[in-house]
């Protein structure tokens, strides 16, 4: 139950506090080193714990710009062009550019067909050159033009997780006829009607001096054994593709996107049962931050989605299970292409 005297108020935090939580993290270990607790608790010493580098691969090609309304979107377009799948675009998460988006899975999605990441507009490499207010709907109209920018010769699929799925949700109910199929990771349908993060989980997004390993506990159930080796394997053997700017003022931008879409929006909750997409949606049984009873009602009211909840597992659910998550995603897209 929300601790706040009103729960619209905890909403605003809780948005507002993921700037924090991704700060925080990103100084506790990219300028102080590793955290001793965390050290501690994957019984690593300091002596032997891995440098988290990004990777020197450049097999996602050349930096790419098209231009939208008032916005340069920069992207990379790599993988299997010798298929019959849609190109499949996705939709990275709060707090993240291309250059954060993790390799191994990158090479992966590029093995069965080509993929196109992008930066939200006035993040990483992309500009933006409006003063205007960002939105999750807003993001999601972005993501139109950068389709029809492209001129792709089918329409693409869609991957998304956590705030990149509230985007391809509005996308979907928005701009349905315009994408293919969507597979959405920790998503919420946002407006009053849907679920806040726990309290304790407020707490610590709220705290930007929040413990490394409280940091871990709100996307992983540390008491699992299998979420706590993927908290662990992810502290310190991360490998994004590689450096990129991170603008925090677009970071700020997004916090208050977020502010809206839980408060105010209510177009993607209110049209979700006019879906005509397929969409399958992934999520964490003990997720903190975006509760599966979030992934649950929007597969109550969109006619074509399918749900899988992964038990044991948190807000990044996917960390935890990437082996049986690909192969649902590979599953589902077979299976959605051909109906």
């Amino acid at each position: 139950m929300c601790p706040c005297l009103f729960r619209h108020t905890c909403r605003i935090f809780m948005a507002v506090g993921l700037i924090l939580h991704t700060g925080a993290h990103a100084d506790t270990y990219g300028l102080r080193g590793p955290d001793p607790e965390v050290l501690d608790f994957c019984n690593v010493t300091e002596e032997i714990a891995p440098v988290r580098v990004a990777s020197s691969s450049d097999f996602h090609g050349p930096l790419m710009h098209a231009e939208i309304t008032n916005a340069r979107m920069a992207y990379f377009r790599f993988g299997n062009r010798n298929t019959t799948r849609p190109p499949l675009l996705v939709f990275a998460p709060f707090g993240f550019t291309m250059g954060d988006m993790p390799t191994p899975a990158m090479l992966a999605l590029a093995a069965r067909q080509e993929v196109i990441l992008f930066d939200h507009r006035g993040q990483g490499h992309s500009l933006d050159f409006s003063s205007e207010a960002l939105s999750i709907v807003g993001m999601a109209n972005d993501a139109l033009e950068l389709v029809k920018a492209l001129k792709l010769s089918t329409k693409p699929n869609v991957l998304s997780i956590s705030m990149g799925s509230c985007v391809a949700l509005a996308a979907a109910v928005l701009h349905g006829s315009s994408f293919a199929s969507f597979v959405m990771i920790a998503a919420s349908a946002g407006s009053p009607s849907s679920p806040a993060a726990t309290a304790w989980a407020q707490s610590v997004l709220l705290d930007p001096e929040a413990r490394p390993m409280d940091q871990l506990a709100i996307n992983y159930p540390l008491e699992y054994s299998r979420a706590a080796k993927a908290a662990c394997d992810g502290y310190f053997h991360s490998a994004p593709l590689g450096p990129g700017p991170y603008n925090f003022t677009t970071g700020s931008r997004h916090s208050y996107a977020l502010v809206e879409y839980f408060l105010m929006e209510t177009r993607v909750w209110d049209g979700l049962p006019s879906v005509t997409n397929s969409l399958l949606l992934l999520g964490g049984e003990e997720d903190l931050v975006m509760p599966i009873q979030s992934q649950r009602l929007i597969a109550a009211r969109a006619p074509r989605a399918w749900s899988i909840v992964l038990p044991e597992a948190g807000h990044s659910a996917i960390l935890q299970y990437p082996e049986v998550s690909f192969a649902i995603m590979e599953q589902f897209f077979t299976l959605a292409g051909s109906l």
